[in-house]
């Protein structure tokens, strides 16, 4: 059958990352023709300012550690990486409340992280789309990962936004209202 790729970092020279294919537990319909997913955007909040503090080698650091938690979680929930972003992800699930429900539990992870390591600082806010959407060449076409990326605009650090569509294909599952 085919699995789509799933994309992970690893560090190489200065801090720039290469992309790996990886396993995963969810298919997008491997011919490219639009189906129902929503997509989730993760970004770290000012990461130029974090990375100009930390210095380079500390900063891959905590993006390596933020990208494990993100991977585990994005995996655990039935999703997959679709790509890296530089500073952050786009994933995808074909599941409202497990792609609602992610973020929330990355959202918690990451408040936790910052708690241990506050010298670290790291923030991120999340933003979610639904919609259809095709999966071509590795990448997510459609309104939903646009909508998600122009919502980041509007989101502060610890946010997690949600599209109406995605809402109301959420509600009443995994505790969520």
């Amino acid at each position: 059958g085919s699995v789509p790729p799933r994309a992970s970092r690893e560090h190489g020279v200065a801090g720039r990352g290469t992309l790996r294919a990886m396993a995963s537990p969810a298919a997008p319909d491997p011919s490219g023709a639009p189906q129902l997913a929503v997509v989730l955007v993760l970004d770290v909040v000012g990461s130029t300012a974090l990375l100009a503090r930390l210095g380079s080698d500390r900063f891959d650091r905590a993006l390596a550690a933020l990208d494990a938690v993100v991977d585990a979680t994005v995996s655990a929930a039935g999703g997959w990486i679709v790509k890296r972003t530089g500073d952050g992800v786009l994933a995808a699930f074909l599941s409202a409340s497990a792609a609602v429900a992610t973020a929330v539990r990355l959202q918690q992870s990451v408040a936790r992280r910052r708690a241990l390591h506050p010298a670290v600082g790291i923030e991120v806010r999340i933003c979610l789309a639904a919609g259809d959407v095709s999966f071509v060449r590795g990448d997510c076409i459609g309104r939903a990962p646009s909508v998600a990326a122009r919502m980041e605009q509007l989101a502060g650090a610890g946010d997690v936004l949600v599209t109406d569509a995605g809402r109301v294909l959420a509600a009443g599952r995994a505790g969520l209202q």
